[in-house]
């Protein structure tokens, strides 16, 4: 999911790139049609006030029409270029404030899976010990019935030397079973481990 959201943000950042490229192209356009409109009309201004174009060997009238029709088509141009460029304006704004939000849900979604991450990892390693404690208990609880049964069976057969011998078996079974619920903790954990890894292949 981030990685789709980081090639999506990438697409929109070169957009941007030629956007800006070809919103500068049609400003240095815009400028030089915004000159030739300035001169068209400086030269219309000129024709009309100076005298030689009043002794008959121009046709004013059919001058000026013509540099009306310039000046008008270029003042179409500057209209639809400035159209052009304001529209392009507003998609590479737009990109823009997309690849903001694109930056702030990849934080909050990388730190959403972190924290369900530790969560995980927490609430499995809980459910390992308490698993392990529950095995010893019920382990251990059945050594000291047995243990009891024997003792209680082999309490007047048994010599003191038989007794301690009894005990010292008992209480060796004991850390055995304690040794054993160790182990098994011990091997859950690589297990809890993958589930983690796969859990941040998700990112």
């Amino acid at each position: 999911m981030i990685e789709i959201l980081e090639r999506k943000k990438n697409i929109l950042t070169n957009d941007n790139i030629t956007l800006e490229l070809e919103i500068n192209k049609i400003d240095e356009i815009i400028k030089n049609l915004e000159k030739e409109y300035d001169n068209g009309i400086k030269l219309k201004e000129e024709i009309k006030n100076n005298d030689l174009y009043s002794d008959g060997e121009f046709n004013v009238e059919t001058i000026l029409n013509s540099l009306d029709k310039k000046i008008y088509d270029i003042k179409e141009m500057i209209i639809v270029k400035q159209q052009s460029q304001m529209a392009l304006e507003i998609i590479r704004r737009n990109n823009k404030e997309i690849i903001r939000n694109i930056e702030k849900i990849k934080n909050i979604t990388i730190e959403a899976l972190n924290t369900a991450v530790i969560v995980a990892k927490s609430i499995y390693n809980q459910k390992l010990v308490l698993k392990g404690l529950d095995k010893l208990k019920m382990k251990t609880q059945d050594l000291m019935v047995g243990t009891g049964k024997i003792i209680n069976n082999d309490i007047d057969a048994n010599s003191s030397n038989d007794k301690l011998e009894l005990m010292k078996v008992m209480f060796n079974n004991i850390l055995t079973t304690i040794e054993e619920a160790d182990e098994q903790n011990k091997k859950s954990i690589p297990e809890s481990e993958l589930k983690i890894i796969e859990l941040k292949k998700i990112e």
